[in-house]
């Protein structure tokens, strides 16, 4: 009998105790081996997330596989509940690839091996790319919930040292704390005579008994931060926007504000050309690692280069936006899917989708259970409070560090309702960008070729000579498996899909 290990998993302890049940994996999988002839020879489970790479048990089994080479099968339920990222789908991948070993996805009815088809390399790809971003579009729509918040006035996540996190009639805000409001005034008010450093107004603060947390003394970070945040003086900034007169209280004046922002305002810095050009911030200097900058020459050929804030010669070294662009259509052309798997494809992806509501519909069970025992811890620590059992300080410390937990779980169970469809239309345009990269590409603005660049690309690199384009982990494993034999693009391809050019 040829041998096998098997790998079963559920997302977290909490699903384990909930009956989601890893026996049940381990069975369907044991009577699979035997109905193919296999004997387990050994078997690999873990409670963790799949959607970050590092977990223990999958690690060592991938291990065990790469020193046992008489083993040549591995079985799982089924894709998500073998990964959920793209680092591991490579992997997975390589093996497949360039040994001999076969991974069964049994609900899913697929062996991937040396001479799987092209397309069934694609599916999987994609079915990957599709349960890894359920979890990652759950974080950015309760990112969405969090910016209604804030368009509305409300400060939309943990409350800054000062405030505490409330909620009144359904809707969170923060308000004054009254323990360390006053500390947080002093700091304003001292700075502002223009006496004191950050580190010396940190030692005096702490002279005063002024510590962030139980567990965190004020430093001179701390003071930095306190300083240079408008939150104190009834604005706040999120996701890069300020916004102005919010429905909190205000710490400090207006005026004492602006007076601390003007003598941190020490240095005078060039400002830099602002002009929108294409690539740029898209790319960075190899040598240094800053940003590439645009510049016009003779009022039409636009050319990159370091901004040279590190030091060094490598601010003389340009490169021509029309080489760039050339570059990255080259990549464009390589990237499509033929017709005639896209039914197969299609099928794939839509078997996918009713499978990630599945997880979907577990994450609502959980967040809910969640949302009740963070309401009930609060509802006990309010009883405390008023029978003099806890003191104020902890009171307000635990209250608003619970508050902010339930602001965020209100939101995360808002966003994982709107899940699944936002899955499948995010399926559609990858599937949409290997169909018509290219012209897509060609018939957009330069708004919109961002954009794609961004959307395709990880990373711009140019050390002077070489331009290294690099494909973001999804779509290079789709670039891969898109290039089905067919002849293709004449760059020079590294065992990893970074594209590199010479002597541009």
């Amino acid at each position: 009998m040829q041998k096998a290990v098997i790998y079963s998993r559920v997302s977290s302890d909490e699903q384990k105790k909930e009956g989601f049940s890893i026996e049940a994996q381990e069975d369907l999988m044991k009577k699979y081996a035997q109905k193919n002839g296999l004997e387990i020879v050994k078997i690999f489970s873990e409670s963790q997330s799949a959607k970050d790479t590092g977990r223990k048990e999958f690690n060592a089994m991938i291990s065990f596989i790469r020193k046992n080479k008489s083993v040549e099968h591995m079985i799982f339920e089924k894709n998500d509940r073998a990964i959920r990222n793209e680092f591991d789908s490579a992997t997975l991948i390589e093996l497949a690839t360039k040994t001999e070993l076969k991974i069964h996805l049994v609900k899913d009815d697929m062996i991937l091996h040396k001479k799987s088809k092209p397309y069934e390399f694609f599916i999987f790809t994609l079915n990957t790319a599709i349960s890894a971003l359920m979890p990652r579009n759950l974080s950015n729509e309760v990112v969405k919930g969090m910016q209604k918040k804030a368009d509305k006035g409300y400060y939309p996540t943990k409350a800054p040292v000062g405030y505490i996190n409330v909620r009144i009639n359904g809707r969170s805000n923060i308000e004054i704390d009254p323990k360390k409001a006053p500390f947080v005034r002093k700091v304003f008010e001292l700075y502002a005579t223009g006496n004191y450093s950050y580190r010396a107004l940190a030692e005096e603060m702490t002279r005063q008994g002024f510590s962030i947390s139980r567990s965190v003394k004020c430093n001179k970070t701390n003071v930095e931060i306190i300083l240079k945040n408008p939150v104190y003086m009834g604005d706040f900034i999120w996701k890069g926007k300020r916004y102005y007169n919010a429905h909190h209280e205000k710490i400090v004046s207006p005026e004492i504000f602006y007076t601390v922002q003007y003598q941190i305002k020490t240095k005078c810095t060039t400002k830099a050309n602002t002009r929108n050009f294409l690539f740029s911030n898209i790319i960075k200097c190899e040598v240094c690692g800053c940003s590439m900058v645009g510049e016009l020459k003779k009022g039409k050929y636009i050319y990159y280069h370091c901004t040279g804030n590190r030091g060094g010669e490598c601010r003389r070294k340009y490169i021509n936006q029309e080489a760039i662009e050339k570059e990255f259509l080259d990549i464009l052309k390589g990237l499509y899917v033929p017709k005639d798997y896209m039914p197969a494809v299609l099928d794939a992806v839509k078997n996918e989708v009713e499978k990630e509501k599945e997880y979907n519909n577990n994450k609502i069970k959980e967040v809910d259970k969640k949302i009740t025992t963070l309401k009930s811890r609060l509802d006990k620590l309010f009883i405390m409070r008023i029978d003099g059992e806890i003191s104020e300080e902890m009171f307000n410390e635990k209250n608003s560090a619970w508050q902010g937990k339930l602001n965020y779980l209100l939101a995360n169970y808002t966003a994982t309702q709107k899940n699944s469809v936002q899955i499948f239309e995010y399926a559609k345009k990858i599937l949409e960008l290997c169909e018509k990269a290219y012209s897509l590409y060609l018939s957009s603005d330069d708004e919109n070729k961002r954009k794609i660049i961004k959307t395709l690309c990880s990373n711009f690199l140019y050390d002077g000579s070489n331009l290294v384009i690099e494909l973001k982990s999804t779509f290079k494993h789709l670039f891969k498996s898109a290039d089905f034999g067919k002849t293709g693009p004449s760059w020079t391809r590294t065992r990893d899909l970074t594209l590199i050019r010479g002597a541009l």
